[in-house]
């Protein structure tokens, strides 16, 4: 028998996360990802593009769409399995919703896709519940948690993210992964589903227990 807290929405953010396109940018225009001061250069210029949403969709608008992550659908498929809810969010108005809803459904994945979003929207409640959001832009999530703050304290901690780890957000995703306990860094999104049984089991520092958002 699910609870209400199992009943919760589970968002997945589209570029970087359902395609994984900024790291196709970054990759097309640097020798390496790999080194530690290519990592602190990524996450510097992809901090900053994400403040411009428009800006960043422009960078990635002409990469094949179609090409969507297969650890992103992987975990997406078996949650979907598992009873919850797929929504995608996204602050990139370049895409086609039904071009979109089209192609996860081609891969047994029914999904409702919101219009687009600004950055702090991404974890706005769902039906009056706070989802749990699959983010790769820490920005996002700190624009989120500061809305969650502002708009209704109560909100503050059921506001739940699953931060997958990219070469470009290693360093202030660790960061805010230490400070904050519901923000949860994945090393691959195919460990979304098992990271959520842990969190609803309750956990550790950095593995956040889940709450009833009624």
């Amino acid at each position: 028998m699910q609870t209400e807290t199992q009943k919760r929405t589970i968002v997945f953010d589209l570029d970087g996360v359902l395609w994984d396109d900024i790291t196709a940018v970054l990759r097309m225009r640097m020798r390496t990802t790999e080194t530690f001061f290519a990592q602190a250069y990524c996450e510097f210029v992809v901090t900053a593009l994400s403040l411009f949403p428009k800006t960043m969709a422009k960078r990635v608008e002409n990469l094949n769409k179609s090409a969507l992550d297969e650890d992103a659908i992987a975990a997406a498929s078996q949650l979907h399995g598992l009873g919850y809810d797929i929504l995608v969010r996204t602050s990139n108005d370049t895409v086609d919703p039904n071009k979109l809803k089209k192609l996860l459904g081609k891969r047994g994945i029914p999904v409702q896709i919101d219009e687009p979003v600004c950055l702090s929207g991404k974890a706005a409640p769902v039906k009056g519940k706070m989802p749990i959001v699959m983010e790769d832009s820490t920005v996002s999530i700190i624009a989120s948690l500061l809305r969650a703050i502002r708009e209704d304290n109560r909100h503050r901690d059921d506001a739940t993210f699953l931060l997958v780890k990219k070469d470009y957000n290693r360093f202030l995703g660790w960061f805010i992964s230490k400070i904050d306990r519901n923000v949860v860094r994945l090393d691959n999104a195919r460990n979304a589903p098992a990271a959520i049984d842990t969190m609803l089991r309750g956990g550790g520092h950095g593995k956040a227990k889940l709450k009833s958002t009624c």
